[in-house]
C-alpha cells in the first residue's frame, strides 16, 4: 500500500533502550507503518526484545543477521521493505508519538522527497517528558521547505546540522531508486547517504519541532573513534568534495574543504591530548597529503595559516581555539542581553 511507511531500525547491542525505542513507535497516532527490526548480531538481549515485540504486534517485522555493521543492516531492511516511505529511526532514540503523522502528511500534501525533523539531545538516563496530546492538524504547516539546489548547498558548506545523520529522515520513495548505505564505511555512511540523496535531486522539509529524542552517553560509537573511523570519516569528507568538483560546483568543494581541514586539525588536537601517537602520525600523513593536493589552494590564507599552525605549533593553535570559543561565547551572550 503507497501510504505504508517502513520504520527502519539497526540494532546492536541496544538492549538498555530498545524497549523505549519500540514503545515510542507504538505510541503513532499514523498506525499504517511497519517497523523493521534488524538485529546485527547482538550480544545482550536485544535479540530477545526484538523477538517479543514481534509476537505482540503484528506490524513488526524482525530480522536477524550475523555482525556485520549498521550500514549492513540498515540496506538489509531497505531490501525488506515494503513501504513507498521510509524512516530512520536508531535504536536507542525515541521520537515524538506525531511524528510520522506529521512528516508523512506534509510530504504527502507538497509532493516533496524528503523530510526531516529537528532533535531533542537527551542525557543516557534522561526520561521523556510526558506528552500532552492535542490535535495534530496545528503542526501540519509549522515547516519550512528548501529547495534541492538550496539545500545541498546548505548541507556541502556546514549550514545545517540535521540532515548529516539519518535519525529522524523521511523519504518518500517517489519512483527515486534509493540509494543503499557504504557498507566500507563504518562511519559516516549516513552523511555520504544524504549527500547522495541531494545529487538524486531530493528537496528537503524541516519540522520546527524536536521531536527526535537523540540519546548522547558515554559509550556511543561517537565516543569512541578509532583510527579507523577517522579514516572512514575521511573518506567520507573527500567524497563530499569529489563530488562538488566533479559537478563543477567551485565554492562548495572549496567549503568542503576548509570543513575537512578543520576536522583533521579536531582530530589531531584530539589525538595529542589523549597521547595517541599512533593517530598523530596517521593524522600527520592526512594532513600533508591535503596540504600537497590541488585543493589546498582554494582555501583562504588565514584557514591556510590556522592549519599548518596546528601541526607544526600545536600549544599556539590550542590558545588561539580557547580564544575563539570564549570570543563567541561573548558575543552569544551580548546578543541575548
Amino acid at each position: 500500500m503507497n501510504d505504508l511507511i517502513s520504520i527502519i531500525v539497526p540494532v546492536y547491542n541496544s538492549g538498555l533502550y530498545l524497549n523505549s525505542c519500540i514503545h515510542s513507535v507504538l505510541q503513532q497516532t499514523f498506525p499504517h507503518y511497519e517497523l523493521i527490526l534488524v538485529d546485527d548480531g547482538s550480544q545482550d538481549e536485544s535479540e530477545i526484545i526484538c523477538e517479543k515485540a514481534c509476537k505482540a504486534d503484528q506490524r513488526i517485522r524482525f530480522i536477524r543477521q550475523t555482525h556485520q555493521g549498521v550500514s549492513a543492516a540498515r540496506n538489509r531492511a531497505l531490501n525488506a521493505a515494503k513501504g513507498n516511505y521510509l524512516f530512520f529511526l536508531d535504536s536507542d532514540d525515541m521520537i515524538h508519538p506525531y511524528l510520522l503523522e506529521v512528516l508523512y502528511t506534509t510530504l504527502s500534501r507538497t509532493h516533496s522527497t524528503m523530510a526531516a525533523t529537528e532533535y531533542c539531545f537527551i542525557e543516557n538516563n534522561d526520561p521523556v517528558k510526558p506528552i500532552i496530546k492535542t490535535s495534530s492538524t496545528q503542526y501540519f504547516s509549522d515547516y519550512i521547505h528548501i529547495n534541492n539546489q538550496t539545500v545541498l548547498d546548505m548541507f556541502v558548506q556546514g549550514h545545517t546540522l540535521l540532515l548529516y545523520g539519518t535519525g529522524g529522515i523521511m523519504i518518500h520513495r517517489n519512483n527515486l531508486k534509493i540509494p543503499f548505505f557504504d557498507e566500507r564505511l563504518p562511519n559516516g555512511e549516513d552523511t555520504k547517504f544524504i549527500y547522495q540523496m541531494l545529487l538524486l535531486g531530493a528537496d528537503t522539509l524541516i519540522l520546527n519541532k524536536p521531536w527526535y529524542y537523540y540519546r548522547k552517553y558515554e559509550t556511543a560509537s561517537s565516543k569512541t573513534r578509532t583510527l579507523k573511523s577517522y579514516h572512514s570519516m575521511y573518506k567520507c569528507e573527500c567524497y563530499i568534495r569529489n563530488g562538488e568538483l566533479k559537478n563543477h560546483r567551485i565554492i562548495n568543494a572549496a567549503a568542503r574543504e576548509q570543513i575537512l581541514l578543520n576536522r583533521i586539525c579536531d582530530w589531531y588536537m584530539t589525538a595529542k591530548l589523549n597521547h595517541d601517537l599512533q593517530l598523530c602520525n596517521y593524522l600527520k600523513r592526512m594532513a600533508l597529503h591535503e596540504y600537497k593536493s590541488c585543493n589546498f589552494p582554494q582555501i583562504s590564507a588565514y584557514n591556510k595559516f590556522k592549519f599548518l599552525l596546528a601541526f607544526y605549533c600545536s600549544p599556539l593553535y590550542y590558545a588561539y581555539a580557547m580564544a575563539s570559543t570564549l570570543i563567541a561565547a561573548i558575543l552569544h551572550y551580548c546578543d541575548i542581553y
